[in-house]
């Protein structure tokens, strides 16, 4: 969770030594079988611009067999859920 500083005109992470650097935006549970979901919001132009802290946290998410992904609209997310749908 971030704070705004007026100061400098733009959130930061308050200084917590149990908040972690790079948490996806969305964390979800996916039902019946309670797998989370992971969605890191980002426009199309930073699509593929994550920091190596979301990096490491997306893949956390996958090797413990939850879901991430890299967002750019609510469309992505659809898409996503309909293809694990069509998996299962």
């Amino acid at each position: 969770m971030g704070v705004f500083d007026k100061e400098k005109g733009k959130y930061r992470l308050p200084k917590n030594p149990f908040i972690r650097k790079g948490i996806s935006d969305i964390i979800a549970i996916l039902k019946p079988q309670g797998q989370i979901m992971a969605i890191e919001v980002k426009t199309p132009k930073r699509k593929n611009n994550l920091s190596i802290h979301q990096k490491i946290f997306m893949e956390e998410v996958q090797k413990q067999g939850g879901i991430s992904l890299v967002a750019t609209s609510v469309e992505d997310v659809i898409k996503r859920l309909k293809d694990i749908e069509g998996n299962t």
